[in-house]
Order: structure tokens, then sequence, then C-alpha cells
């Protein structure tokens, strides 16, 4: 080997380690950081979803969240957990049909 590609090879294996070492540091880095409380990440045992909803149902429910001052996630979980059962499954035209 000659000793110019002998140093490439050195100074290539010195940039690897370097770097693994820097990932090193951000891991630990990452793992001990702290979120902002006004992030937008769901809390632990939470689940972040996103829906569509017609216009109209959108304003109902933000009216209803200023209203009864709760928020539209709760009053979706309490509409869930207590009408939930009563929700009738969509029936198919074509399909139901046969």
């Amino acid at each position: 080997m000659k000793p110019a590609a002998k140093a490439k090879a050195t100074n290539l294996a010195d940039k690897a380690a370097s770097n693994l070492a820097r990932i090193g540091e951000r891991e630990v880095r990452t793992k001990a950081k702290e979120y902002s409380p006004n992030s937008k990440f769901a809390p632990a045992g939470h689940r972040r979803i996103s829906v569509n909803l017609k216009t109209e149902t959108y304003e109902e429910l933000r009216r209803l969240a200023t209203v009864n001052r709760k928020t539209a996630g709760n009053i979706i979980e309490e509409l869930i957990t207590k009408y939930g059962d009563k929700v009738k499954a969509y029936k198919h035209p074509i399909e139901d049909a046969k």
C-alpha cells in the first residue's frame, strides 16, 4: 500500500471513529432532553389523533368546549365512553344488500 493510500485509510478510520463518538453523544443528549409544555406531543397514556369533521360539527364542538369549559378531547372522550355503544354501523348500499 502506498503511503498516501495508507494515510487516507487512517484518516477515514479516524473520521469514522469521530462520527460514531458524536452519534453516541447526541443520543445521550436527546434522551435527557425535556420537551416544552407547549409541545404538541400527547402526554403519557394518551394518543394524538386527527379527525375530519364537517365545518358545522367542528364549530359546534368548539362552542360546546367553550360553554362547558372543557377541552374538545374531553368532550369526545365523554361521548365515546357514554354513547359509543349506541353508534350505528355504516350500511354499505351494495355489500349489505346481498
